[in-house]
C-alpha cells in the first residue's frame, strides 16, 4: 500500500495539530482521576516513618544527593536518639574529611556518630538543621566551620533554602521558626507528604526511575574518597578560576561589607548552639580543612592564616573549637580541589585528630 504523497503532509500536520490541542473530556477526565488518585495514594503512603526506613533512598537522583540521606537519618534520630551520640553538621568538606565510622571506633568507649553534613551548608542552614534535631539531645553536636562560609552573604543561605526545600523535615510547629529565618513554608496540614511537598515533587522522575530500575544509585558518604577522585579533579580543573575568584574576593572585601557578613553568619551560629543546649546537648565547633596549595597559589597564606585566628576568637565564647587540621600535616596532594580531602590517608588522619580533640573536650566536660 503507498504511504501518503507529499500534498498530505499539510494536512497530516493539521491534524497532529488538532489532536495536540483540542480538549478530549474524557482523556482530561481520566488524567485528573488519575492525578487525584496519585496525589491521594502519596499523602497516605508517604509517612516520616517510611522516610525513616531503607525505602528512603528510592528518592535519591544521584549517588551525591546527601539531602535524602540526611532527612532520613534525621527521622530516625527524632524517634530514638542513642544515649552519648555524636552528631557531625557542616558543608562538603567535613563530609569528605570526617569519616563517621573511624571517629565512632577512635572515641573511648565508642559512642554512635551520625553524619548530618550537606553540600555548601551556610549558617542559616546549619541553624534550621539544628531546629530540626530531637528535641532531648543526648550527646555533642560539632559544627563544621571555615573562614569563607562566614565570610558569604547572608543572603545566598537564604536564597539557597527559599529555592528549593533541601530537607523533608518540616512540620506545622516550625512555621514560626521558618518565618523567623525568612522562609515562607506556604500552607501545611500535619500531612507529612503535603508539608514537605517541596522536597518530593522535584523527585518524583527519580523515585520512578529507581523504581523502575529496582534499585536506587548507591550513596557515596564520602564522594571523591570513595572511588570519584578522578571525576572530582576534572571538575575542579572546569571549576577552579571560580574559586580563585571566590576567594580573592573574600579577602577583598571592605572591612564595613566583610563586619556585616561575618556578624550576620555569627548570629546564625550562635542561634544553633543555643538550640542545642537548650535540648540538653553539647557543642563544638570543628575548623574544616582548605587546600594549602590552594591557598599558597593565589598568594591568601597570611590572610587565611588571620582569618581562622579570627574564626576561633569569634567562636570561643560561643562553644569550644576543634582544629584537627593544626595536628596534621595536609599537602595540596591530599586534595582533590581547594577544600575537598580525596585521599583515604589524609582522611583517616584528619579523622583521627578530630577523635582525640573531641575526646579531651569530652573528658574536661566530664570532669566538671
Amino acid at each position: 500500500m503507498a504511504g501518503p504523497s507529499t500534498a498530505d503532509t499539510p494536512s497530516l500536520l493539521r491534524a497532529f495539530w488538532t489532536g495536540l490541542t483540542t480538549p478530549d473530556v474524557r482523556a482530561l477526565g481520566i488524567a485528573l482521576l488519575l492525578v487525584i488518585v496519585g496525589f491521594a495514594g502519596a499523602t497516605v503512603l508517604i509517612t516520616s516513618e517510611r522516610m525513616a526506613g531503607p525505602s528512603a533512598r528510592l528518592w535519591l537522583r544521584s549517588a551525591g544527593d546527601h539531602d535524602v540521606i540526611v532527612s532520613s537519618d534525621m527521622l530516625r534520630l527524632r524517634a530514638h536518639m542513642p544515649g552519648g551520640a555524636v552528631l557531625i553538621t557542616g558543608a562538603s568538606p567535613t563530609r569528605n574529611a570526617v569519616d563517621t565510622h573511624i571517629l565512632s571506633t577512635e572515641l573511648t568507649p565508642p559512642r554512635p556518630v551520625f553524619g548530618l553534613m550537606q553540600s555548601a551548608q551556610q549558617p542559616l542552614s546549619t541553624a534550621l538543621l539544628t531546629h530540626f534535631m530531637p528535641e532531648r539531645i543526648d550527646g555533642w553536636v560539632v559544627f563544621g566551620v571555615t573562614p569563607a562560609r562566614l565570610l558569604e552573604d547572608p543572603k545566598r543561605g537564604l536564597e539557597q533554602e527559599r529555592g528549593s526545600q533541601r530537607l523533608a523535615l518540616r512540620r506545622p510547629r516550625d512555621r514560626h521558626v521558618l518565618a523567623e529565618l525568612g522562609i515562607d513554608a506556604g500552607p501545611m496540614t500535619g500531612n507529612y507528604f503535603w508539608d514537605n511537598r517541596a522536597f518530593f515533587g522535584p523527585r518524583v522522575r527519580a523515585l520512578l526511575a529507581n523504581v523502575i530500575r529496582g534499585h536506587a544509585p548507591h550513596h557515596l558518604a564520602i564522594p571523591h574518597v570513595d572511588g570519584e577522585r578522578a571525576q572530582g579533579l576534572r571538575t575542579w580543573q572546569r571549576n577552579r578560576r571560580l574559586h580563585e575568584l571566590r576567594y580573592l574576593g573574600f579577602a577583598g572585601l571592605a572591612p564595613a561589607a566583610r563586619a556585616v557578613s561575618f556578624a550576620a553568619n555569627l548570629r546564625f551560629l550562635e542561634r544553633a548552639a543555643a538550640t542545642v543546649r537548650a535540648r540538653g546537648g553539647r557543642v563544638a565547633f570543628m575548623i574544616e580543612p582548605v587546600n594549602p596549595a590552594f591557598v599558597e597559589a593565589i598568594g591568601l597564606t597570611e590572610w587565611l592564616a588571620s582569618e581562622r585566628a579570627q574564626l576561633r576568637a569569634a567562636l570561643r565564647p560561643i562553644a569550644p573549637v576543634l582544629d584537627p587540621g593544626a595536628d596534621v600535616t595536609l599537602r595540596g596532594e591530599d586534595f582533590v580541589d581547594h577544600v575537598h580531602v580525596g585521599s583515604r590517608a589524609a582522611c583517616t588522619a584528619f579523622t583521627q585528630a578530630l577523635a582525640r580533640q573531641l575526646a579531651a573536650r569530652i573528658a574536661a566536660e566530664a570532669e566538671r
